[in-house]
Order: C-alpha cells, then structure tokens, then sequence
C-alpha cells in the first residue's frame, strides 16, 4: 500500500520490457531475495501476463560490505543472469548500459 499502486501497474502493462532494479545490500533489514518475490507476486497479481514480460535484473548498492553474500544467494536462487551495479560510484554501468542494448535489441521486435 504504498507508492504509484495500480496508476504503475496500468503502465508498465504497456511496457513491452522490465527492468527490475532490487537493493541488494539488505542493510535496512530487508532480504533482496523476498523483495524480488514481493514484486513478481504482485505483478501476478494485477495481471499475470506482466510476469511474461521479457526481464532484466539488476542489483544496485554493490559497494555495500553486505551485498556481497546477498547478490551470491540472489543469483543462486535466479538462476539466471543479474547485472550488478552501484549508483554511487558507478561500478557496473557500462557492463549495464552494453547489456541493455543488447537485451532490448533481442526483446523489442515488432508485434
């Protein structure tokens, strides 16, 4: 109940690509893992076809001392690949930046 609510949701229904963006330091007592979950849950359950969607993950705030055990732990439960990056001293950014290029290049073809 908090946050843009159902006014996000009807507008990334017209988002053909998402990218998620998850705190991976875990320093507010938080675990990114069940952040992530509590995203695509209600993503499912405002429409489950947002879940479909083509997904690119991203773990920011890598310059934590915490966030190295939690990207670990997140990346073995996500099986797939997460772009890790921190805003404040821009480490990974130019990796993300070649890799969404090259994911909305594969993922934005015509309807």
């Amino acid at each position: 109940n908090k946050g843009l609510g159902h006014s996000f949701l009807r507008h990334i229904e017209r988002c053909r690509i998402l990218l998620l963006i998850i705190d991976i330091s875990g320093v507010d007592g938080r675990h990114p893992w069940n952040d992530y979950k509590d995203i695509m849950a209600e993503l499912r359950l405002y429409n489950p076809c947002l879940i479909k969607k083509p997904l690119l993950v991203v773990a920011n705030k890598v310059d934590k001392y915490t966030s190295k055990d939690f990207l670990k732990q997140f990346c073995l439960n996500y099986g797939k690949p997460v772009r890790a990056i921190s805003c404040l001293t821009g480490e990974g950014f130019k990796k993300l930046k070649y890799d969404l290029y090259e994911f909305f290049t594969a993922n934005l073809k015509t309807p």
